[in-house]
C-alpha cells in the first residue's frame, strides 16, 4: 500500500489541499445509496467527515470501526467484507455495473 501511494505524482498530493467544496453537498445528496465505513482511529479524515455526510444525505448508511484507522478494509477485513457484501446484496440489480 505505500508503494503505490508513494508513486502519486508530487503534483496530484500538492493538488489535493487545493480541492473546494463547491458544490459536493448537492452531489452527495444526489447519490441514490451510500455506505460510510469509517475508522474511529482515522488520522487522515475526521469522523465528523462522514458524520456530515450523513446528514447531506439521509439514505445513507454509516459504519463507525472503532478500533480502525484510514484503512478498516485491512484493519477489519471480515467486518468490511461482510458489510460490503450487504450493501452490494441490497441494491437493485439495475443499480449494480
Amino acid at each position: 500500500m505505500l508503494a503505490y501511494n508513494g508513486m502519486v505524482p508530487r503534483a496530484v498530493q500538492q493538488g489535493v489541499t487545493g480541492i473546494t467544496t463547491d458544490g459536493l453537498d448537492r452531489a452527495f445528496a444526489a447519490v441514490p445509496r451510500m455506505l460510510l465505513s469509517h475508522g474511529a482511529r482515522d488520522a487522515l479524515v475526521v469522523v465528523a467527515m462522514s458524520r456530515r455526510m450523513l446528514a447531506i444525505n439521509r439514505s445513507a448508511r454509516f459504519s463507525i470501526y472503532p478500533n480502525a484507522g484510514h484503512a478498516p478494509f485491512i484493519e477489519d477485513a471480515s467486518r468490511f467484507n461482510r458489510e460490503i457484501a450487504a450493501f452490494a446484496a441490497s441494491l437493485p440489480a439495475g443499480d449494480l455495473p
